[in-house]
């Protein structure tokens, strides 16, 4: 699940006080939105090689929901901007 609501707009958004702000992958693991200006944002590095073979692997995208090689975005956006 991924909740991309700042904390202080929870409330205005009908969520009471409460947002996740972040991505839940599972009930042990969220990995949090920090801000940056008015944008949230996901703080990413590259890992370290035994990082790499020792951690647990989460895919952040589905080519059932979003398919990032897809073009149609794109050209839409040029059609806007011309």
């Amino acid at each position: 699940m991924c909740d991309d609501i700042p904390l202080h707009l929870a409330k205005f958004h009908g969520h009471g006080n409460m947002s996740l702000h972040g991505i839940r992958l599972n009930e042990e693991t969220t990995i949090p939105f920090t801000m940056d200006g008015t944008i949230s944002k996901l703080d990413i590095r590259k890992p370290s090689d035994i990082k790499i073979e020792t951690l647990p692997w989460y895919k952040l995208s589905s080519p059932k929901i979003w398919d990032p090689q897809l073009t149609d975005l794109e050209q839409r956006e040029r059609e806007y901007a011309t």
